[in-house]
């Protein structure tokens, strides 16, 4: 049998909504699947990730275990809701996410070269943010202005917030869920503990020290 033959002929599933995956050659036309809307692929190779620029209906996206050094073809997925980038150690920053207006949830863990969240200013419809071992963070004081974030994780043995400042949090009229490390230099601890059922009633999470 040759090698095309062994390929997945993803043409006999042009209404395909949902796919989640590891990535391999004979699997590469997913990339050309219009229909996607959730798409979960595991060790896609730098190689070929330029190709999911190509999916633009996509509207929930989880790249795990990738080779991905660049934030610029997801920066071009203009309806996505959700996105989880997990153990994407060569992933050189997050700039151009700021084009994913519509996002609403944003999960990182172990994306390690994010330590600057200022490029998160201008993502106003984000209610979620988790943030898992991805390092020191310089300050959280940019989420002060994403007025939606109803929940946020920031956590991880190797996750801390350097200037310790909390303050900003306080100031979120909608948060509803906080979970952060304890940390000694921190300003404030949280008071709640981390629930889904309080996710729509905001109430205070945060006491000086």
């Amino acid at each position: 049998m040759d090698k095309a033959a062994r390929e997945i002929d993803f043409t006999a599933f042009p209404r395909l909504q949902s796919c989640s995956l590891k990535w391999q050659a004979k699997a590469k036309g997913i990339l050309n699947v219009k229909a996607l809307k959730r798409l979960q692929i595991y060790s896609l190779d730098w190689k070929n990730a330029p190709g999911l620029s190509d999916l633009q209906s996509l509207e929930n996206l989880e790249v795990a275990h990738s080779g991905i050094r660049s934030f610029g073809p997801i920066s071009e997925l203009k309806d996505l809701r959700r996105l989880a980038l997990s153990v994407c150690r060569d992933l050189d920053s997050l700039v151009g996410i700021s084009s994913l207006q519509k996002l609403r949830c944003l999960h990182l863990d172990q994306v390690h070269n994010v330590t600057d969240l200022e490029c998160l200013t201008s993502l106003q419809n984000l209610e979620v943010l988790t943030i898992v071992d991805v390092g020191d963070i310089k300050s959280i004081a940019p989420l002060g202005t994403l007025k939606n974030l109803r929940a946020i994780w920031i956590a991880g043995a190797k996750t801390q917030i350097i200037d310790g400042d909390l303050t900003p949090l306080t100031c979120l009229p909608n948060l509803a869920m906080l979970t952060l490390g304890a940390k000694r230099h921190y300003s404030h601890r949280t008071i709640k503990k981390w629930n889904w059922e309080n996710f729509q009633i905001p109430d205070k999470q945060l006491e000086p020290l």
